[in-house]
Parts: C-alpha cells; structure tokens; sequence
C-alpha cells in the first residue's frame, strides 16, 4: 500500500474509541484505498479541546477517487454542516438540508482522548455506520476490539486492490 497523505497540521489522538474498537497510537481511523476517509486529531491548543476532523467522500458520483469534504472543520460542500460545541469539547458533522443526518460526532475526553460515539458515511458513499457499541462496515459488525501502534484502523479497499 503507497503512503498515506495525511494533511500538515494534523495531530491524532493518542487513544479514539471508534464506536467501541479502542485505537491507541493509530493516526488513520479509516481508509478507502490509499485515502484516509476519516481523520480524527487533536486542537489546535489545549485550551480548545474541540477535536478536528477530516472526512473524505468520492469526488463525483462515478468518481473512485475520494477527496476531504471536510478539512480540519472546515466544510467544503455545501450540503455540509459542522457544529462544535466548545463547552462539551465535541464536534458534529451533518450531511444534507432541512433533515440533516449526523454523519460523524467526535468528544473529547481527556486531553489526548477522545470518542465517536455516531457515525454515519452512508449518506457520503460509504457503508459504514456505528454507534458507542459497535461499528458496521460493510456486512462487518466489529465491537470492543483493540488496535496499537498501526498505521490504519479499518480499511476498505478499492476494485483495483481486490483485482476486480
């Protein structure tokens, strides 16, 4: 697998409980190919524990290369919506109008901890989705596992990697 581009400025959690898989020093939650999909790293100070997400979709509808729709909180389509709420140390990104759907909500806990306690990629492409119990990608449910010290947590290849 080619390296990972990973964003400057992006500092990941030493601990995130992904939807109850513990990842302790592993800097990409969740890849598609050779893309980091979702990115989950600390603020830019310890006094704005608010975490920074990164969060990856396909380019266009045919499109098998996928591209940050958010970057560092910061939305890049329209139909994309952030909140933080400074107070509770959390972030939630929503997908859509009037009847947004939550696609990711990340809290931190402790200065170098955090959790996700929501996700849903559906709505960008992905199936993968989870809740404080348990992550779903694909047919795959996977709860209270642990990775250390890996490069990716969860990785879904592409057609061109499965030989299709």
């Amino acid at each position: 697998m080619p390296d990972l581009r990973l964003p400057s400025g992006y500092a990941p959690f030493r601990e995130l409980n992904f939807c109850s898989n513990v990842l302790v020093n592993v800097p990409v939650p969740l890849s598609v190919g050779d893309q980091p999909a979702l990115l989950v790293g600390r603020g830019l100070s310890l006094l704005t524990p608010v975490p920074r997400v990164w969060l990856a979709a396909p380019a266009g509808p045919e499109s098998k290369d996928w591209v940050f729709v958010v970057e560092g909180n910061r939305p890049v389509r329209p139909l994309i919506s952030l909140e933080t709420d400074q107070p509770g140390g959390s972030v939630t990104v929503r997908v859509g109008g009037l009847l947004a759907t939550i696609v990711l909500r990340v809290k931190v806990t402790a200065p170098d901890r955090a959790v996700i306690d929501v996700l849903d990629l559906r709505p960008l492409g992905l199936v993968a989705y989870g809740t404080e119990n348990e992550l779903r990608i694909g047919g795959a449910v996977m709860r209270g596992n642990e990775f250390t010290n890996v490069m990716i947590g969860f990785a879904i290849g592409t057609e061109q990697q499965a030989g299709a």
